[in-house]
């Protein structure tokens, strides 16, 4: 997509998914507009729309949320995240809470129409959200493993403060990760009504 390759039609596929990205999703570079009005027609189109931390961004952004600067700055590490929505059928195995990997220095602030939250940290409002069973936004990193996002708290050291930097490292011994209950939700609400 950075390279303005997107599908030649929206009907080649059934569903997307949109990955991360270091970019803005509201910023106005030429492959994101395009991605927002590829959103947009997707979704009018009737598509599945998956998203993570970027695409999670981007989707709410698209179709009528808002996406802006975390006010609390770059959030990294392992985060535990409070399901607060109802659990659609796709969400299984239930969970209350989840403990997953973040980085992003952007956030959804407002859903777009129909939107519902289902899952919050204590620094990110909308963590994870869903449109009926069309769209799914996640912020936090199903994909990551505990050594990338280790290195990635050494990577940005720098641009936080030694305290952030320490709570950050020290988030990873907080336990494994629930990535693999994330990606059987994401595969299970692909599949639903496909």
């Amino acid at each position: 997509v950075t390279n303005g390759e997107l599908p030649q039609a929206i009907d080649d596929h059934e569903v997307y998914l949109i990955t991360g990205s270091p970019s803005g999703c509201y910023e106005e570079i030429h492959w994101i507009v395009e991605l927002r009005n590829f959103v947009r027609s997707s979704f009018e189109q009737g598509k599945k729309l998956c998203g993570i931390c970027f695409g999670h961004q981007i989707l709410a952004h698209s179709l009528g949320g808002r996406t802006e600067r975390a006010k609390v700055g770059p959030i990294r590490g392992l985060k535990q995240t409070e399901i607060t929505g109802f659990l659609p059928g796709w969400m299984t195995p239930a969970q209350e809470r989840l403990q997953l990997y973040y980085s992003h220095g952007d956030q959804v602030m407002n859903l777009p129409e129909g939107g519902e939250i289902l899952a919050r940290t204590e620094v990110c409002p909308i963590a994870m959200f869903r449109v009926r069973d069309q769209v799914f936004g996640i912020q936090g990193h199903p994909e990551f493993d505990r050594l990338f996002m280790s290195e990635l708290i050494e990577h940005y050291r720098g641009t936080v403060s030694q305290e952030r930097y320490l709570a950050d490292r020290e988030s990873l011994n907080l336990g494994p990760p629930d990535k693999h209950v994330v990606a059987e939700w994401i595969v299970r609400f692909i599949r639903a009504t496909i």
